[in-house]
């Protein structure tokens, strides 16, 4: 928490009112597809782990393909918001950007973890994502200019913490096919 209090306070001065602004409406926007990508099936399928932990592989396949499809609806919807938006080219770019992160949500196994009362792999893999997100921001984000670093600093700030638990899981758990 106070690894992304200090990212929060060097890109609020780096970035100045204006791009910051910018950035935190791109953040705003991703929460409602982000929410689509979602739909609460992390929690749902917590509970299933919970019940029955041997069904991790099977529910991690279902919950994959289905957030696959997801996806594909938020990104269309995202990316209709973006192209119809009636902003400067750096505005939508940086709308744009912000919006991969929908790709992170999708590919979160994160309930698996919690289903199985394993948070401290989350915990680890937060605390990472948040030092790596500091870092990026303290160096590429230097003045309002570098609104779309800061972007891309966001973007793999969820992105690439994801993959990481992609990765342990497929290391745990084996293989995952979407269904």
């Amino acid at each position: 928490m106070v690894i992304n209090l200090a990212t929060f306070a060097h890109l609020t001065r780096a970035l100045e009112p204006d791009a910051f602004g910018v950035l935190a409406w791109a953040t705003a926007l991703l929460g409602y597809f982000g929410t689509v990508v979602e739909l609460g099936l992390g929690t749902l399928y917590i509970r299933e782990v919970a019940r029955d932990p041997s069904r991790v592989s099977d529910l991690a396949g279902w919950l994959l393909g289905m957030r696959s499809i997801l996806l594909g609806a938020a990104l269309t919807g995202f990316g209709l918001v973006v192209w119809t938006l009636d902003r400067p080219f750096v505005f939508r770019a940086t709308v744009a950007i912000v919006g991969l992160s929908l790709v992170g949500n999708a590919v979160s196994l994160d309930w698996a973890y919690h289903g199985t009362q394993r948070m401290g792999r989350i915990a680890v893999r937060n605390v990472a994502a948040s030092a790596v997100t500091l870092i990026g921001a303290l160096t590429l984000v230097r003045q309002p200019d570098d609104l779309l670093w800061a972007a891309g600093v966001a973007a793999a700030g969820v992105i690439l913490p994801n993959l990481s638990i992609v990765g342990l899981y497929l290391r745990e758990y084996g293989g995952v096919r979407p269904r």
